[in-house]
C-alpha cells in the first residue's frame, strides 16, 4: 500500500518540507511505500522528490494521497481528481492582506490557496491540522472532525554541533535578541525594530537584534526595514539571510531571548526550537502562537514598544523570573517530546484505509 505526499515545493530547511521528510521516513518505518511528489523541484532536492506528474504511476483507490496546504497551486485540482483516498494536512495559509502592499502576485496566490482549501472540504476522506488554530479554520470551512497532530521534530538534529565561528562572534557579552523566520510582512519585523530601538536606547546599549531567515522573497519590504533601521539610528541589527542548520543552531545558542511579534503563525516552529534551546520567549499572542506555547513563555496582547522593552529588561536582569519562564517552557517542550506521533499517525492511516 502506498501513502504518498503532494506539495508545491520541498524547500530546504523549510518547516513544511522538513515535516514531509520526517513523515515520509515514519511511514516507511511502518512498512508503507511512501514518496514525495512536488509541482516544482528545487536544486539539491532532486533525490528527495519526484515531479507530481509521476504520481499517476502510483495512484489508485487502494492508496492514500496526502496534500499539504501552503500556497495557491495547480496541485489542488490534481489532488481532487485523483482516485486515491485523500488526507489534507492544514499548515495554514497566510492571509493575502499581509502581502498585498508588497507583492500582488504572492497576495493572489494566497487568496487562491484559500479558495482551493474551501473546495477540497468535500473530496477528502479526512483532514488533519498541526495546531488547534488550524483545526478551527478547517471546521469553519466544513471539514469534519479534523485530527490535531503537531509537527514532528528531529531532536537529535537540533542537538548537533553549531558553527564555532558564529558562536565566538556573538558570545561577546552583549545581550542578543533573536527572531527566526523569513523576512515577510506577516512576521512584522518592523515591530521588532521598534521594540529593539526602545530596549537599546533606554535599557541596554550593549545589545543586538539578530534576524535569521530568508530575506529575498519580498525585496521592497526588506528595503523598508533597512530604511527603518537607518532612520531609527539602530546599531547591531543583523539580517543573516537564510542560513544552514549548523549556523542556526549557533544563533540559538548565542542568544539571550527569543522575541516574536508575528501576526500570523499556523504553528510556529521557531517557538518550539526556542524551548529546546532554553531561550525565554516573549511573543505577540496571534494565530497559533498561544496554543503552541501552551501556557509557557510570556505572551503580550498589545504592541507597546517601551512596555515590551521594559519586560525584556526585567527578564534579562531578574534571574529568578527568567528561570521561572524557562521551567514553564521545559514542561511545554516535554509535551512535544512525548507526543505519541507514531501511534496517532498509525491510527489516522488506518482510519482512512478502512473507511
Amino acid at each position: 500500500m502506498g501513502v504518498h505526499q503532494l506539495l508545491p515545493v520541498l524547500e530546504e530547511e523549510d518547516a513544511i518540507g522538513n515535516y514531509a521528510l520526517n513523515l515520509r521516513d515514519a511511514l516507511r518505518a511502518e512498512g508503507f511505500d511512501s514518496k514525495i511528489f512536488v509541482y516544482e523541484t528545487r536544486a539539491g532536492r532532486e533525490a528527495e522528490t519526484l515531479p507530481f506528474q509521476e504520481h499517476r504511476r502510483f495512484s489508485g483507490p487502494e492508496n492514500i494521497l496526502i496534500f499539504h496546504t501552503a500556497i495557491g497551486s495547480p496541485l489542488a485540482d490534481y489532488f481532487i481528481s485523483c482516485p486515491d483516498k485523500k488526507l489534507l494536512i492544514h499548515h495554514n495559509i497566510t492571509p493575502a492582506r499581509f502581502f498585498a502592499p508588497w507583492d500582488r502576485e504572492v497576495a493572489y496566490l494566497a487568496h487562491q490557496a484559500r479558495q482551493q482549501l474551501a473546495e477540497m472540504a468535500d473530496p477528502v476522506s479526512a483532514s488533519l491540522a498541526d495546531s488547534p488554530f488550524n483545526a478551527r479554520e478547517l471546521i469553519e470551512l466544513g471539514y469534519p472532525d479534523p485530527e490535531i497532530i503537531p509537527l514532528i521534530f528531529d531532536w537529535d538534529r537540533l542537538n548537533r554541533p553549531g558553527n564555532p565561528e558564529i558562536t565566538e562572534r556573538y558570545r561577546d557579552g552583549k545581550t542578543n535578541l533573536l527572531f527566526v523566520g523569513r523576512v515577510a510582512p506577516n512576521k512584522k519585523q518592523e515591530d521588532l525594530l521598534r521594540i529593539f530601538s526602545s530596549y537599546q536606547k533606554y535599557f541596554n546599549s550593549a545589545s543586538r537584534l539578530i534576524l535569521v531567515g530568508e530575506d529575498n522573497r519580498f525585496p521592497s519590504y526588506r528595503r523598508a526595514l533597512e530604511k527603518m533601521t537607518h532612520d531609527l539610528k539602530l546599531e547591531e541589527v543583523i539580517f543573516t539571510g537564510k542560513v544552514p542548520p549548523e549556523d542556526l543552531r549557533s544563533y540559538y545558542r548565542s542568544s539571550s531571548l527569543f522575541l516574536c511579534m508575528s501576526e500570523h503563525e499556523g504553528f510556529g516552529v521557531p517557538l518550539v526550537e526556542s524551548l529546546f534551546y532554553r531561550l525565554p520567549v516573549v511573543a505577540y499572542d496571534a494565530g497559533a502562537v498561544g496554543s503552541t506555547l501552551g501556557g509557557s513563555g510570556v505572551l503580550v496582547n498589545k504592541k507597546d514598544p517601551i512596555r515590551i522593552a521594559s519586560l525584556i529588561d526585567r527578564i534579562m536582569t531578574d534571574n529568578k523570573l527568567c528561570e521561572t519562564i524557562i521551567k514553564s517552557q521545559d514542561r511545554r517542550l516535554e509535551y512535544f517530546k512525548s507526543f505519541p506521533y507514531r501511534g496517532r499517525w498509525k491510527a489516522m492511516i488506518n482510519r482512512i484505509r478502512y473507511k
